[in-house]
């Protein structure tokens, strides 16, 4: 029997946030690592959702990225 594996298709930001991952398909069983980084405009606390699409039923999967920018 065949494993399956996702596939992240996208993900969606904006202009001040960037997101990296591997475009390799992963088994379901496994962990991958996926690093959203911000790049602040000014100095202050921020809240961001980061949506990823992928081929799993909960897709897209939403991520918050929240603190304060120096």
């Amino acid at each position: 029997r065949r494993q399956r594996q996702m596939c992240i298709r996208d993900s969606t930001s904006c202009g001040c946030t960037s997101v990296e991952y591997s475009r390799r398909p992963v088994s379901l069983k496994d962990s991958l690592v996926i690093k959203i980084k911000y790049k602040a405009e000014s100095p202050g606390y921020f809240n961001k959702d980061i949506a990823i699409y992928c081929n799993v039923l909960s897709s897209p999967v939403y991520v918050k990225l929240s603190g304060k920018a120096q």
